[in-house]
Formats: structure tokens, sequence, C-alpha cells
């Protein structure tokens, strides 16, 4: 749940559900994986900072701001599944507030400190809460200060400015 910074190095494009990689303090820290902090810096695919800046697919900014399903400030502000705020606030599965605290595993603190395997579409909700500012963990940190420096450039691509959509969308809980 946590960093939606991260899934499968093998994937060009969106995430996918299986198998599941290794994610954690440790591998962000240490690791070399598509969910560790090596990845997301130098990495080009999907998780990595490159695909969130310049891609166009699900998990990419771009996506953020004018996609519909998991991964995009819509779907966070009006979905009802994983991925949206209102699970967050009211769900007891992964993609949770209640599975954070009290669950085990990907999408969870214990997972976070302990370490656990996430698959694509996890690391797609780890990164949506990241975003949200609903979990505050190293990968989050990666992921909002690439997010601000693209904000910061991107200028206005509709009538819209992207930072006012991140900015509602973070107030979604409120």
């Amino acid at each position: 749940m946590v960093a939606a910074a991260l899934a499968a190095a093998v994937l060009a494009t969106a995430p996918q559900d299986r198998p599941g990689h290794a994610w954690g303090e440790q591998e962000w820290t240490y690791g070399r994986g598509p969910i560790s902090r090596h990845y997301f810096e130098y990495g080009d695919r999907y998780p990595s900072g490159h695909e969130l800046a310049y891609g166009r697919n699900a998990g990419s900014f771009y996506y953020l701001i004018f996609g519909d399903q998991v991964g995009s400030s819509y779907f966070w502000r009006y979905g009802r599944t994983e991925g949206s705020a209102y699970f967050w606030r009211y769900g007891r599965t992964g993609g949770s507030a209640y599975f954070w605290r009290y669950g085990r595993g990907c999408l969870s603190e214990a997972g976070w400190r302990e370490g656990a395997a996430c698959t694509g579409d996890e690391v797609l909700v780890l990164q949506t809460v990241c975003i949200a500012r609903v979990v505050d963990i190293a990968p989050c940190d990666a992921i909002n200060a690439r997010l601000d420096a693209w904000l910061a450039n991107v200028g206005s691509l509709s009538s819209r400015p992207p930072a006012d959509v991140v900015a509602e969308m973070r107030r979604a809980l409120d």
C-alpha cells in the first residue's frame, strides 16, 4: 500500500497481479529489486521515478491527473474499492487504514517494517496512498518529491492545473 512507489521491473506498462516482489524497509534501503530505492532512482519501467514522470499508463503522474481507474486522483476521490479514499476509510483488507495498522503483508505497516511481497496491483495502491499522504514512509517521500518537481514543471495540461487536482485528492479525507 505504501510507496506507491513500486511494482514489477519486468513490466513495460501497467502493473500485473502476480508474482509478488520483495518490499519493505530493508528492500527499499538495500535492495536492487523493482520495489527498491535503487530501482526507483535508476530503473526505466514501472515503478521507477522515470516512468512516474514520463509515462502515460497507470502508475504515472499523467495517469494520476487524467486517468479514471485505480492510480488516478479521480478514482481516489470517487471509487469504492482498493485505491480509493472510501476504501481507505471504511475497508478492512489491504488498501485500508485498518489493514495498514493491524494487517500483515504488503499494504501494512508490519509488512513495511518486516518485509513482505507485493503484487503490481498492490504497488499501485501503495503509490496512491503515498500521493494522498495518508502513509508516511521513505518511498512516499521519494514519490512525492518527484511529484512536486513534476508539478512545478508541467504547466497546465488542461483547463485545470494538475497541482489543483493533486491538492483536491489530498483533501479527500478531510
